[in-house]
């Protein structure tokens, strides 16, 4: 024979060995190119195989890590003739294959074959692979550098890509705990409020019923009706003023028809002086229409409820109290106007003082706390309270509230 033909022989059970190793990854085929008495080198620090069984344990490990087909082109074969039964083959190849399901490629790998003649066929006696890498340690059948070289440049990625994320979850994390922190301060002020509140007033709501207890003329009592009346309102106003602390303040800024808040207020003052057996006290206007304001319910009731009520207590029956509105861009004013029974003496200004009473106080019960809440509460809402004394010995409160704009909905 030839030597040509062996050559080409050879040419062809070099392609056979690779189409059924690796393109069929055919295991029991790929055992059938080998002799009984075969050698192999293999690329991992344990792969070197002196006998059969150690040629199966390899070749069962390369077959379990990398299951799938494996694509190769070979770059550079050669054959050369030993003698008549021996020849050696080497190729270099670049293969790719899947690990741990991504795809890996591998690159120069170098394969050197001894094969024996037997018979018609030529069967491999020795196995020699080699890969230029520096990665590879024991138990790889595959060199796995380029998988790790992957797994790094992702990393690096998702790092560049998270870095803007991770900044924003410092920064939420920080407002979250600021968050917190003022929540848990508001409570603390809360309860620490509450109990410096009650106490003083619970210890006012006690003497007031060890009073009524003991016998007196109907002015003590008519006066101890008023004062319990007036601490109940206070105690039902502290603990609205509690509830909507524990809301966060959520409600301030409200869209509110002013009109039948004052209705409302002007109800509210007929009905408790009735209950106390007070002179009724006449209110007049405002009339119909809509009023918007930016308020809050709460506070809105409390300035109503002071305004009015003061003005009652201190107007001269049977003259009216006279209400009215108006637009004052960007406000609405409330002007409550109620004549005087005697004269105040003291400036009006001061009396939005705390503790401040007119000379016409006297035989009025409070303490000069009405007006001064009131301030207190209308420049809360972002408004104001005025007090003047007109020529004619009329007393007037201005409560400018901020306007709802127009064409907004509300929040």
């Amino acid at each position: 024979m030839s030597t040509a033909r062996r050559e080409a022989e050879l040419q062809r059970a070099l392609t056979r060995y690779l189409d059924t190793y690796l393109a069929r990854r055919d295991r029991a085929g790929t055992a059938a190119l080998f002799s009984p008495t075969a050698f192999l080198v293999g690329t991992a620090v344990d792969e070197v195989a002196y006998d059969w069984a150690d040629l199966q344990r390899i070749a069962d490990r390369d077959f379990d890590q990398v299951p799938d087909p494996i694509a190769y082109r070979v770059k550079a074969s050669k054959v050369s003739l030993l003698s008549e039964r021996f020849a050696q083959t080497l190729a270099e190849l670049d293969l790719e294959l899947r690990i741990a399901g991504q795809a890996v490629p591998v690159r120069h790998f170098r394969l050197s074959l001894l094969w024996r003649r037997a018979g018609a066929d030529w069967l491999l006696e020795l196995v020699h692979g080699s890969q230029p890498s520096n990665s590879l340690v024991e138990h790889e059948a595959w060199p796995l550098k380029e998988l790790e070289d992957r797994a790094r440049d992702l990393e690096r990625q998702v790092a560049e890509k998270t870095a803007a994320l991770s900044a924003v979850k410092v920064a939420l994390e920080q407002a979250l705990a600021q968050e917190r922190r003022a929540r848990q301060a508001r409570d603390d002020y809360l309860d620490r409020i509450a109990h410096q509140y009650r106490t003083p007033l619970a210890i006012i709501k006690t003497q007031l019923k060890l009073l009524g207890l003991q016998p007196g003329t109907a002015t003590l009592a008519k006066s101890l009706d008023r004062l319990g009346a007036s601490a109940a309102r206070l105690d039902e106003l502290f603990d609205q003023a509690l509830r909507a602390g524990d809301d966060g303040g959520a409600t301030r800024g409200q869209r509110l028809d002013l009109s039948p808040f004052l209705a409302a207020a002007s109800e509210q003052v007929r009905q408790s002086r009735l209950a106390l057996a007070a002179p009724a006290c006449q209110l007049t206007g405002p009339g119909e229409g809509h009023w918007w304001v930016a308020a809050d319910p709460l506070l809105l009731t409390t300035i109503l409820d002071n305004l009015l009520d003061n003005a009652c207590n201190y107007g001269l029956p049977p003259a009216p109290i006279q209400l009215s509105l108006s637009r004052r861009a960007p406000a609405v004013r409330l002007v409550i106007r109620n004549r005087c029974a005697l004269p105040v003496a003291t400036h009006p200004a001061t009396l939005l003082e705390r503790g401040v009473r007119g000379a016409n106080s006297a035989g009025c019960p409070g303490h000069g706390l009405g007006l001064n809440l009131a301030s207190h509460l209308a420049r809360d809402l972002g408004g104001e309270l005025q007090v003047h004394l007109t020529p004619d010995a009329y007393f007037e409160a201005w409560l400018d509230l901020p306007a709802w704009p127009e064409g907004s909905t509300a929040s």
